[in-house]
C-alpha cells in the first residue's frame, strides 16, 4: 500500500513513531573532510522527517503534515490545538 499524502503539499507522510524509530540512536559520528556537510545533509534530513510527520481530521479523515499545520494552521475553538486546514475539525495522530 502507498503511503499517504498531505493533502495541502502533497509530501509523504510519516508516522512520528517511524521518525522516532529512525533517529533514537541520538546522532550519528562522522569524521573526514566532508564531515561537516555530512552532519548538516543529516540535521537537515532529519528535520525533513520530522516536518513530514502527519496528523489526521477526526471529522473530513484529512491527512496533513506537521510543516503545513505549523504554517497555516488556525487554533481549534475548543481543544486547544490545531483544527483542520479543510473542514476546521478536530485532529487526531496520523495512524498510516
Amino acid at each position: 500500500m502507498a503511503g499517504k499524502k498531505c493533502a495541502k503539499c502533497g509530501v509523504k507522510l510519516l508516522v512520528d513513531t517511524e521518525v522516532d524509530r529512525k533517529y533514537q540512536s541520538g546522532g550519528s559520528v562522522f569524521i573526514g573532510a566532508n564531515a561537516g556537510n555530512r552532519a548538516l545533509d543529516s540535521l537537515s534530513q532529519r528535520q525533513r522527517d520530522a516536518d513530514a510527520a502527519g496528523v489526521s481530521c477526526a471529522v473530513c479523515g484529512k491527512n496533513f503534515c506537521v510543516k503545513c499545520m505549523k504554517t497555516y494552521g488556525r487554533p481549534h475553538p475548543t481543544s486547544g490545538g490545531l483544527a483542520c486546514l479543510t473542514c476546521g475539525g478536530q485532529l487526531t495522530q496520523y495512524r498510516g
